[in-house]
């Protein structure tokens, strides 16, 4: 007696690629919880600090979270379109991610290295001690991280043979 053949199974994506596209996921999140939060955020640090807003911040704290939510969004599309095995999504994809790379470095050495010095304020034993120093401030490289370390798995995983491979068809 003859069975007949299993039934067609389709290919499964590499385990890179599907990690990828869960990182663009999560990142999308993440863009998503940070512009909306970002105005909110930007307009309270900026009145607390300078006692009223700058002209034209608002408009640019706007621009910005219109501009992360997009960002989010492209993600999001890119992150369906490489599960369809589309070509174009996984180059757009590593393309967003990089350039995102380098609007960070660019961000973060903006206004750690070029803007000037660094306040820090901590508590010794006669009391409240104020140092000032020009020098990359730590604290926003540790505020960056949540973001730079997924863009970069993500480029790195999108970029190797396998995902080659899995969105050329």
């Amino acid at each position: 007696m003859t069975y007949p053949p299993p039934p067609f199974m389709p290919e499964r994506a590499p385990k890179t690629t599907t990690a990828a596209v869960v990182l663009l996921w999560v990142m999308l999140g993440i863009g998503a919880c940070g512009s909306l939060s970002f105005p909110v955020f930007g307009y309270l640090v900026e009145a607390w600090t300078d006692d009223g807003l700058q002209p034209g911040l608002g408009t640019a704290i706007g621009v910005i979270a219109a501009a992360l939510i997009l960002w989010s969004a492209l993600r999001g599309v890119f992150a369906v379109r490489i599960k369809r095995r589309r070509r174009s999504a996984r180059i757009g994809a590593i393309v967003l991610e990089a350039t995102g790379l380098a609007f960070t470095v660019l961000a973060w050495f903006w206004t750690t290295a070029l803007i000037g010095p660094v306040t820090r304020t901590v508590a010794t034993d006669s009391g409240m001690e104020t140092t000032t120093s020009n020098g990359l401030d730590p604290t926003s490289l540790m505020v960056s991280l949540p973001g730079i370390v997924p863009s970069i798995l993500i480029t790195v995983f999108l970029s190797q043979q396998d995902s080659k491979r899995w969105c050329d068809r």
